[in-house]
């Protein structure tokens, strides 16, 4: 399934108005922990959004290593209409050589009528004044786990995506590199659905885009060691659709479910859409 996602209210960094920012570099570290409940709310960690005709070259953007990263742990999540961990929008901006790294986990977490967003990466031109993202680099790891192997944390009607690659209405990229590893462990899911490693490319114009890793330590897909009733799997989506223009596209990505108990679910892999 294409959901179109926007970021906006709570950001950790903003670049908007026609500003023009060079050289910039953010470390990024934030965390939910200790039996903390999150009902009926919004959380977002680490969004950056950059907005309104500006301009950015050279940005460094890391959430991940001993101090970096973005983390909820022991914590409930009920009835929260949108979490989001590790996010990036250029709007109606253009972008040179972006480096983003993001390492986003969720741990012994109960997740209850919830949407969980790790790894965000749109760029969208709304009003056409050309959306430039050239020479960008993105990689994230996803991982949604619980520390006690005998012992399943409970998903019901929630909706997990994990690296969320979305280029709308418009927008150009040159030389786009997409590098992802997400992982779902012990966890009981029920009439929830799983999206990992989606890229979707509406109505925009992509020069060269790579989601590979030569070393093999990214790119892969994984959910283990869990029980899924009434549920949905997606892994590896690449949807282009709405006259969009991709000059040259490499994609390489492995899938792996193991010791997964499933019952009346729906499973998808390597789902490619040219449309």
């Amino acid at each position: 399934m294409k959901k179109t996602i926007l970021l906006s209210l709570v950001v950790t960094s903003l670049v908007t108005g026609a500003n023009t920012v060079n050289n910039l570099t953010l470390q990024q570290k934030n965390e939910i922990t200790t039996t903390s409940t999150i009902d009926s709310s919004e959380v977002h960690q680490g969004i950056n959004l950059i907005l309104g005709a500006s301009d950015v070259d050279n940005v460094t953007i890391k959430q991940d290593g001993t101090n970096n990263g973005n983390l909820i742990e022991n914590s409930d999540i009920i009835g929260t209409e949108i979490v989001i961990q590790g996010g990036v929008q250029i709007s109606n901006s253009s972008v040179n050589e972006l480096q983003l790294t993001s390492e986003n986990r969720i741990k012994n977490v109960e997740l209850l009528n919830s949407e969980v967003y790790q790894g965000v990466f749109i760029i969208d031109d709304s009003n056409t004044t050309d959306t430039n993202a050239d020479q960008t680099e993105v990689k994230s790891i996803n991982i949604i786990e619980q520390s006690t192997a005998d012992t399943a944390i409970d998903i019901n009607a929630t909706e997990i995506r994990q690296s969320v690659i979305q280029l709308t209405t418009g927008a150009k990229t040159d030389n786009l590199e997409i590098q992802h590893l997400n992982k779902i462990t012990e966890f009981s899911v029920e009439d929830g659905a799983v999206y990992q490693g989606i890229l979707n490319v509406d109505d925009s114009e992509v020069d060269t885009l790579y989601v590979s890793d030569e070393d093999g330590a990214y790119n892969k897909n994984t959910v283990n060691n869990s029980i899924m009733e009434g549920g949905s799997i997606l892994q590896s989506s690449i949807d282009i659709s709405n006259q969009a223009i991709v000059q040259t596209l490499r994609s390489k990505s492995t899938n792996n479910i193991d010791g997964v108990i499933l019952i009346s679910s729906e499973i998808s892999q390597s789902e490619t859409t040219i449309n």
